[in-house]
Order: structure tokens, then C-alpha cells, then sequence
């Protein structure tokens, strides 16, 4: 019954609230003109009455509630304490579950992490190896190429010394490339050391001993010797 008076107590409301902002909308309803305190008069009663008769059956139903509430309060202590030991039942599976978990998953994992250990070792082993050779070759090559350069500052060495031999610079006479009616055709190398002294021809293996450093070239006798006050070595004859 609280409900249905609940009902009526907001349609009452509701058409209160209408009749006192337009009482004509209730003229078509019941045949007749209504004024705003006439309205106010019905509806408000309406309210009135429905919320007293509300208040009248909902207290039984407070009652019963309360009564409700009590009896699960006082076998509340039993429920709670039933609910603690399933809890710590629950809790007593749940660390066992978890140990066995854990168990499992280090017997797993162990083998694992020793493959992954040996593995790194390895590798770090062949890495320090390569280095090692690495290193082994650098310096070999570093060896070889400083053997290469002392081998060539010796040859260099020992051909200045040939060239800077002392000896007595003598006045010749400029001779002509030219013999007969043809001329002597290639390249002629001398050296431009200060105590050079002898020129020679491109088919005499005597050139190739020059120093790279001081070799001159020139493509006739003539212009040699007008550059050079040289002789033509005594094992050169190109004529």
C-alpha cells in the first residue's frame, strides 16, 4: 500500500504544481472552472492525505526490516568467523600453490641461466681470442712495414753514398748526340746531387741505380748537357 500512496502523492503534486500555473487545463476534465485556490484545496489535500497514509503502512515495514537487520547482526560473529577460516584455508592453498609454482619455475629457469652463463663465457672467450690475433697481426704488419722502410732507407743510403763519392771535377767537352747522318733517339738520366757526375743513356742499366729523388730526365744529350756539366759514363755507350 506505501507504494500505490507514493503513486498518488506525485500525481497530486504534479497537478498541484499544474492548477497553480494554469487552473483552466483541468475546465475540459470535469466539465467546470476551477480556480487556483480551489485546485490548491484538492490537490494539496491529496498531497497531504497520501503522504500521512504513507507514512502509516511503510512503518511496518521499517519494522520488519530492523528485525532483518538484527538477526543478521547477531549471527553476524559466526558468519565472520566461518568466513575467516575459509580464508585461512584459502590463504594456507594459495602459499602452497605458490611455492609449488615457484619450485617449478626455478627447476625451469635454472638450466636455463647455466646454457645462457656458458654461452656468454664462450663467447667472451672467442672474443678475447679475436682480439688477441687481431692484435697479433697489427703488429706483425707493423714489423713488416717497418722492415720495408729500413730496407728502403738502406738501399736509398747506400746509393747516395755511391753518388756522393769524392773525385776530381774535370773540364770536357760537350759531345753531339748526333753521329754520322742519324742521331741517338731515347732518354737520357742523370742525377741532380751536387756531386754527381755522370749521365746516361736510357739503354744502360747504370741509370736504375739513381736515387728517384735526384733522377732527372730529358728527352735529347743536348738539352742534358746544357742543363749539367756531366760525363758520359765509362760503361754507356749508346753509340
Amino acid at each position: 500500500m506505501a507504494e500505490l500512496f507514493t503513486i498518488i502523492l506525485l500525481i497530486s503534486f504534479v497537478s498541484l504544481m499544474m492548477g497553480m500555473i494554469r487552473p483552466t487545463i483541468f475546465n475540459s476534465l470535469f466539465n467546470r472552472k476551477f480556480a487556483r485556490k480551489e485546485i490548491g484545496l484538492i490537490f494539496g489535500g491529496a498531497c497531504l492525505a497520501s503522504f500521512v497514509l504513507i507514512g502509516f503502512f511503510l512503518d511496518p515495514i521499517i519494522d520488519e526490516e530492523i528485525q532483518k537487520i538484527e538477526e543478521i547482526v547477531e549471527e553476524e560473529p559466526e558468519a565472520i568467523k566461518e568466513l575467516e577460516t575459509i580464508q585461512e584455508n584459502n590463504q594456507e592453498e594459495i602459499d602452497l600453490r605458490e611455492d609449488i609454482w615457484d619450485s617449478m619455475i626455478e627447476e625451469a629457469v635454472l638450466p636455463i641461466q647455466e646454457e645462457t652463463k656458458t654461452q656468454e663465457e664462450t663467447k667472451t672467450q672467442e672474443e678475447t681470442k679475436i682480439q688477441e690475433e687481431t692484435k697479433i697481426q697489427e703488429e706483425t704488419k707493423i714489423q713488416e712495414e717497418t722492415k720495408i722502410q729500413e730496407d728502403f732507407i738502406i738501399k736509398d743510403s747506400k746509393l747516395e753514398d755511391l753518388e756522393t763519392e769524392e773525385f776530381d771535377v774535370e773540364e770536357f767537352e760537350i759531345k753531339d748526340s748526333t753521329i754520322g747522318n742519324y742521331s741517338v733517339t731515347g732518354a737520357w738520366y742523370t742525377s741532380s746531387y751536387r756531386t754527381a757526375k755522370y749521365y746516361y743513356h736510357e739503354s744502360c742499366q747504370g741509370w736504375q741505380n739513381l736515387s728517384e729523388r735526384y733522377l732527372e730526365v730529358f728527352n735529347s744529350e743536348s738539352e742534358l748537357l746544357n742543363n749539367y756539366n756531366r760525363e758520359l759514363h765509362p760503361d754507356c755507350d749508346p753509340y
